[in-house]
């Protein structure tokens, strides 16, 4: 978590603006060049806060942060050194305590239970929505969170295929080692279990899958009937 230092109004005059994200290498080391970074509002940063994620994925670990934050999002546009415009996504306005609540949340795994109100500035429960009911026994099925965009692509049929990249971290839910022969095989499903976000009340959607295939480290699910929905 960072504060920027920067000297212009709209982004001096912002109470409670942080930016948070995830880096592999060293924070310091990461921030050397703020001030000739878009990402930093080409302005030096101050260090908040810091935390080691261990056991989950990082990258994950921030979307979900991001996705609970998003009404709070800092919109603003950067130039660089060159005059070229950049829209940095990772600053929030928000108190530095409703995000050491919601990183408490996401280790006890309760966030998907909760909100985050901008107006009174905490985090409220939120009443659990209505699950699929389709009858699945006898399945296999993949359950995978979605962004909405792409939800609604697919429930409208626009967008036919979900893609899935491969990494150390996921290889093991997308494919397995036959011991009959030491070989690694895609994993089939019958249907895809999509959630929007990481909350309790996303869109949720059971489709059916036609085929699986894998191409240059991604998983391509090819989707057919949507055999349910369930909308927020």
């Amino acid at each position: 978590m960072l504060r920027s230092c920067s000297e212009k109004p709209e982004i001096a005059g912002q109470p409670n603006l942080y930016k948070i994200g995830f880096t592999t290498n060293g924070v310091e080391e990461r921030i050397a060049n703020a001030a000739n970074d878009p990402t930093y509002l080409m302005a030096p940063v101050e260090v908040i806060a810091t935390y080691k994620v261990v056991n989950m994925n990082s990258q994950k670990f921030e979307e979900i942060i991001h996705q609970v934050l998003r009404s709070v999002q800092l919109i603003v546009k950067v130039y660089d050194a060159e005059g070229v415009e950049h829209q940095p996504r990772e600053w929030f306005i928000v108190p530095l305590g409703i995000v050491e609540q919601i990183i408490a949340r996401i280790m006890d795994g309760s966030i998907v239970d909760y909100v985050y109100n901008p107006k009174l500035q905490c985090l409220e429960k939120q009443e659990a929505k209505r699950s699929l009911t389709y009858d699945t026994q006898g399945m296999k099925v993949l359950t995978l969170r979605i962004k909405q965009i792409y939800f609604d692509e697919i429930i409208r049929g626009a967008k036919r295929i979900e893609y899935r990249e491969v990494k150390q971290t996921t290889l093991n839910r997308y494919t397995y080692m036959d011991p009959a022969d030491g070989k690694r095989y895609l994993r089939r499903f019958d249907a895809l279990r999509l959630i929007v976000g990481y909350r309790a009340t996303g869109d949720q959607a059971l489709v059916r899958v036609v085929d699986t295939q894998f191409m240059d480290g991604v998983v391509e699910y090819h989707l057919g009937e949507i055999l349910e929905v369930v909308k927020a």
